[in-house]
């Protein structure tokens, strides 16, 4: 039976809700959640806590970048207790010096760049009331996002994926599973694993239902696809990382 321990890195809105829910089941007391990164990965902030700037484009931050790579030192100085599975929304760079320490294996989901954005422009329009939490910092995060056009054009969410990557390269990833093939791929990773057969949950899906059959003018696409080029790039690797361990 496989025994590995694992690093779960939850991109948002890629299906990690359903999985983290499985891994949880799995691992029971031994699974440990990390969603401390995703305001400092996204936008080297904070929110609430003004420890870092909000990023006005997607180039490394050199602050949460230092930031993260503290926290790597740390974690590999005191390690994760009796933790055999870490998930959550965490750059995964934080964790590599701890990998080189210990037998961890990375893995996570990707999701066709252009969907993931619409699914993550109708969780944000059905989960956020700008009138309920006058925090500066938060009206700044989501000013100018009104309509999805505008959200796909924020550089708030430019290369989501590229930033949690940050320091990371895609070939550390044992398994990189497509939310397009959602239900193979955790077959394959449950076998692979886990050692079992998993049933497949669904969780935190928008009302809008299946965001990827939501349409965009063409040339509209091209130049949201041009604008996040970094997360284009990533998963066309992706892509060819699954069609290779299929055979």
């Amino acid at each position: 039976m496989p025994d590995k321990k694992l690093i779960s890195v939850h991109l948002p809105r890629t299906g990690g809700t359903s999985f983290w829910l499985n891994l949880k089941w799995h691992f029971k007391d031994d699974f440990l959640p990390d969603y401390a990164d995703m305001e400092i990965a996204e936008h080297g902030i904070v929110l609430k806590k003004g420890l870092f700037r909000t990023v006005e484009n997607d180039d490394p931050l050199y602050e949460r970048n230092r930031y993260i790579l503290q926290q790597a030192l740390q974690i590999a100085d005191k390690g994760v207790g009796n933790a055999r599975c870490v998930h959550g929304h965490m750059m995964a760079a934080k964790y590599l010096l701890l990998a080189s320490k210990e037998d961890w294996t990375f893995v996570t989901w990707m999701r066709e760049p252009v969907s993931r954005l619409i699914s993550y422009y109708n969780f944000w329009i059905e989960n956020f009331d700008p009138a309920n939490d006058p925090d500066p910092e938060i009206q700044r995060y989501y000013k100018g996002s009104e309509t999805l056009e505008k959200f796909c054009l924020n550089p708030l969410f430019r290369n989501t994926c590229q930033k949690y990557l940050w320091g990371f390269p895609l070939d550390n990833f044992e398994f990189i599973g497509l939310t397009e093939h959602f239900e193979d791929d955790l077959v394959y990773f449950a076998r692979a694993y886990l050692g079992k057969e998993i049933e497949e949950v669904n969780l935190n899906k928008t009302k809008a239902g299946k965001t990827a059959a939501q349409t965009l003018d063409p040339g509209f696409r091209k130049e949201v696809e041009a604008f996040h080029a970094g997360d284009v790039a990533l998963y066309k690797r992706a892509v060819a990382m699954r069609k290779d361990r299929l055979g």
